[in-house]
């Protein structure tokens, strides 16, 4: 069920969700801007390390400042719904290509070359995206490409949150992946 508000947003849609987050559309009812809220799913007791997660992605996102990367405006919470206050972009490439299909060359240039350059501004925070894949890639009004959902991001000087032996990222784009060079840009590769 649509929550009507999420502390001073206003949600006007469900835009996406995913196995831990439900995000939607809002409008802030002081200022009158819309943006995008991400709220952590409520699943029974609420797990520690998957509060500590989902805060987690939020502290790296934080850090990035870049016009390629979705610009986190703050965290909080709402009767016990953990919440993160993102800008709103109103599309992504997923749905770019699930409308449209096979993009023309030199659209799908101009998207990787924009995504490519929001990942130095993550690495010069040490951090390393780790799960870039069209879902995550957000397209803008403007048709600029901005990077998301930092949710597996793993930053270079800390220590894991990864179990030995588990699959961080979605899948089908992190098993080609690993079959890639893992340097820093390696899950761009998996986009196509």
């Amino acid at each position: 069920m649509l929550p009507k508000q999420i502390g001073r947003y206003v949600v006007e849609s469900e835009i996406g969700s995913g196995g831990q987050a439900i995000v939607y559309k809002c409008r802030d009812s002081k200022t009158g801007e819309i943006v995008a809220v991400k709220a952590l799913r409520a699943q029974g007791q609420m797990d520690a390390a998957r509060l500590k997660r989902f805060h987690r992605e939020i502290e790296i996102g934080s850090a990035i400042r870049h016009q390629n990367v979705v610009r986190i405006l703050e965290q909080g919470t709402d009767d016990d719904l953990h919440v993160a206050v993102m800008e709103y972009v109103s599309g992504s490439l997923s749905e770019l290509m699930d409308e449209n299909g096979a993009l023309e060359p030199i659209r799908a240039l101009e998207i990787a070359a924009d995504s490519a350059r929001g990942l130095p501004a993550a690495h010069a925070n040490g951090i390393v995206h780790r799960n870039v894949k069209p879902q995550n890639i957000l397209v803008d009004a403007l048709g600029r490409a901005k990077l998301t959902d930092f949710g597996v991001a793993r930053a270079l000087d800390a220590a894991t949150m990864t179990r030995t032996g588990a699959v961080v990222g979605t899948p089908t784009t992190s098993r080609r992946s690993r079959l890639m060079d893992s340097g820093p840009t390696y899950g761009l590769i998996s986009t196509h």
